[in-house]
């Protein structure tokens, strides 16, 4: 699997909106096959562990715009 490209390299936080990289791909073994996962950061550190198909579905809401584009902006009191 390490080998394989993937579609999926950027995605929107879905905590804060932020731009989300994708830090790690592994699989997962099931009754109905091995389940591609990936973890991802983003740029406040927000971690996330979910299904490739689950980011793809991230990625697919938001295609035509740039990753954290429309994202909430910090709030300095937090």
């Amino acid at each position: 699997m390490a080998d394989e490209p993937s579609m999926v390299g950027w995605v929107d936080c879905p905590e804060c909106g932020l731009p989300a990289f994708v830090v790690d791909r592994f699989a997962v073994r099931s009754t109905d096959g091995p389940v591609p996962h990936a973890v991802t950061v983003c740029a406040r550190l927000h971690r996330l562990c979910a299904t490739e198909s689950d980011l793809e579905s991230l990625a697919g809401a938001d295609r035509g715009r740039a990753p954290g584009q429309g994202a909430t902006p910090p709030d300095p009191g937090a």
